[in-house]
């Protein structure tokens, strides 16, 4: 490496934490910041939680809040913002920067999330320490067949880690509180110095109401510079509730941070099929007397549902909608609030496109079980998750998969191997192994493919050509093979370098050429990273390499 004489100035190093590799949850990472007069700044990017069979890195987390000057948000998804809490309980005591609504959006995720850790921990602690244990007694085996002294050293330090692990909840709702102080609203277009020689700039997207792509430029005191941008999660360029109201050009933005989900593969249906199919569903129901089941996720995929329910009532079509989600309901007013006040997010969406005063909204757990056993069809049921790993949408599982007059509709994108591509792949009258047992599917079910909340490869080579003067692009938040295709299209006009880190990498960013930062000359020196990605490389061997694959995201 150069020496900081031979340096150009300022430096920034990305350090990827999750949303990368093979995983698609945990979105996270931290700019690290150098300047020629020696001032270090330590900028987290996002601060998401693992979700699915990623859960338990959660408890195992290799940052400490005390570490980190600040926080961007780019949206209020719980795989963006669900380890806030967790970063406070461990020092973090600077700014969190984030656009009004989705802090508005934050607070009622995070409490949920605490709900369900304190109220439902079974799955989550059992998971984790089962894999904590399994990872302990490979680590434990390798040690004994180890001769090199640092190999010992790391994999001990390993080893006392896992055995030193407490799996408890993540937070309680008391924990929520102070994070609640932290938060900075930043208006859209607007600069903000979140630190000396650092400012930050967000534009609203069209993948969620709040979502924002953020611009760090930093300015050295020599007078150069230095811009990265983060789309976060790219919207649909058709977006059912949305406008894409800014213009993202910027020739001062050097570097880009690329989300690529659904990678080069061309949709397999657009929103408007999936809008004509799911009212041809609801009205065969309705003339059957079925039950729908509508599985989306308590953000906007829900608020599109309960959007184009109303939608349904214009065109006179009446059927019973019942809403049996509590965050959703929470969010949908937080949605139609901002709605009224003419947000620069929505489009002309009508009168109360959001309101449920005309459907049932199922409040308590004993409502909610005396819906799932003895409720009356034809009816549609909003609940969640999508992805099927947790929620009500459990119980409507364990009791109505088996039913032939219950459909379970799937809204949009939904990870290989969670329980919803499960079900969605098992044919009638085949049995579908699930977590928590083996189910025969006697009902019917169908995946609207148009209501995913992220867009595709044109989206992504738009990002790119907003930026004109970048020399580097990132990708992350897809799978390995979707990211080489995504690099490979992007070759066909762009001319700079592709990175395609795993998690855990780190990259020296400058006016010289990218430096990719290892165990032996990465920078930053945050406690037990390089430990855990000793943890990381035998877990992958056995659950991710092996037969034990998984994948899983929220939308």
């Amino acid at each position: 490496m150069l020496s900081d004489s031979a340096r150009s100035f300022p430096i920034v190093e990305p350090f990827f934490i999750g949303g990368v590799g093979d995983e698609v949850t945990a979105s996270s990472a931290i700019l690290r910041v150098r300047t020629s007069d020696g001032r270090i700044a330590q900028i987290m990017m996002d601060a998401g939680a693992a979700q699915g069979e990623d859960e338990f890195r959660n408890f195992d987390y290799p940052i400490t809040g005390s570490e980190i000057d600040a926080i961007v948000l780019t949206h209020a998804h719980y795989d963006h913002i669900g380890n806030l809490v967790l970063l406070h309980k461990s020092g973090f005591t600077g700014n969190i920067y984030v656009t009004d609504i989705a802090k508005k959006l934050s607070y009622p995720m995070l409490v949920d999330a605490a709900g369900i850790q304190e109220h439902h921990p079974g799955d989550a602690v059992k998971r984790a320490r089962k894999i904590m244990r399994e990872t302990t007694n490979r680590i434990t085996q390798k040690r004994l067949l180890t001769t090199k002294y640092s190999d010992m050293k790391g994999l001990d330090s390993a080893i006392s880690q896992l055995d030193a692990a407490e799996y408890e909840p993540l937070y309680t709702q008391e924990d929520i509180e102070a994070v609640k102080q932290m938060f900075r609203t930043v208006k859209p277009a607007t600069y903000v110095e979140v630190m000396e020689g650092i400012t930050i700039r967000m534009f609203p997207t069209t993948h969620q109401n709040g979502a924002v792509r953020v611009e760090v430029h930093v300015k050295d005191p020599n007078g150069s510079r230095y811009g990265i941008a983060f789309t976060g999660d790219i919207g649909p360029g058709n977006s059912l509730l949305y406008e894409q109201m800014y213009d993202y050009k910027n020739d001062e933005i050097d570097c880009l941070v690329l989300e690529c989900l659904h990678g080069v593969k061309e949709p397999v249906e657009t929103l408007e099929t999936s809008i004509k199919r799911l009212f041809e569903i609801i009205r065969k129901a309705k003339r059957q007397k079925k039950h729908v089941v509508l599985l989306g996720f308590s953000l906007d995929r829900n608020a599109q549902l309960v959007f184009l329910m109303n939608c349904l009532r214009k065109k006179g079509i009446y059927i019973d909608v019942v809403v049996d989600s509590p965050l959703t309901m929470t969010e949908l007013g937080i949605y139609q609030s901002t709605y009224s006040q003419d947000s620069k997010w929505f489009k002309d969406l009508g009168y109360d496109p959001f309101g449920t005063d005309d459907f049932k909204v199922i409040k308590s757990y004993r409502d909610h079980v005396e819906s799932v056993l003895h409720g009356e069809a034809p009816r549609v049921i909003i609940t969640a998750s999508a992805n099927g790993n947790g929620g009500r949408v459990i119980d409507y599982f364990e009791n109505c998969l088996q039913r032939d007059d219950y459909i379970f509709v799937v809204c949009g994108w939904v990870g290989p191997g969670t329980p919803s591509r499960l079900i969605l792949e098992c044919d009638y009258g085949k049995k579908v192994d699930l977590p928590d047992r083996t189910y025969v599917k006697r009902c019917k079910t169908y995946w609207l493919h148009g209501f995913s909340s992220h867009g595709y490869y044109p989206e992504m080579e738009a990002a790119v050509k907003d930026y004109p003067n970048a020399k580097t692009v990132i990708l992350n938040h897809a799978r390995t093979e979707d990211k080489i295709a995504v690099g490979e299209k992007l070759q066909e006009f762009f001319d700079g370098e592709i990175l395609m880190p795993r998690i855990y990498d780190a990259y020296e960013l400058s006016a010289e050429p990218t430096v990719i930062l290892d165990e032996d000359n990465i920078l930053l020196d945050f406690d037990g990273v390089i430990d855990r990605r000793i943890v990381l490389d035998e877990y992958e061997r056995e659950f991710v390499l092996g037969e034990g694959s998984y994948d899983t995201t929220d939308d």
